[in-house]
């Protein structure tokens, strides 16, 4: 006795497992991420000239970074320590910072960060 084989087609394999698995990953990846710029340093620049409101303290101080760390304070050589106490003991001024030519961007960031620690607030100044 001959048995004929029937011919059977070949399956194509499932794509909705692999459809739910993309999902899935697609939806863990959304509740990770975050998009909201966490670090961020605000450099204002101050205009040409500055009206001062009567009674206001005008006073500003003036700080130079050169490329290699060092910084001068109102004319006297700081460093960084020196720096933090030295804006805590007048938290009412401002700091005008002013990179000097040749000044990488990583020192001027540490340099802002430690004044924002210290209380105080900075503003670029062009040399």
């Amino acid at each position: 006795m001959r048995i004929e084989e029937t011919r059977r087609r070949p399956r194509s394999p499932s794509l909705t497992p692999l459809i739910d698995v993309v999902f899935i990953l697609l939806v863990f990846f959304m509740l990770v991420s975050s998009f909201v710029e966490w670090r961020a340093i605000k450099v204002d620049t101050p205009p040409a000239v500055t009206l001062a409101r009567p009674g206001a303290d005008t006073t500003t101080r003036r700080l130079q970074v050169f490329p290699g760390g060092r910084l001068v304070l109102d004319g006297e050589t700081v460093d960084l320590p020196g720096l933090a106490r030295r804006v805590r003991a007048r938290p009412g001024e401002a700091v005008q910072v002013v990179p000097m030519p040749g000044l990488t961007l990583q020192p001027l960031v540490t340099v802002l960060d430690r004044i924002a620690a210290a209380g105080g607030s900075a503003a670029l100044r062009e040399p």
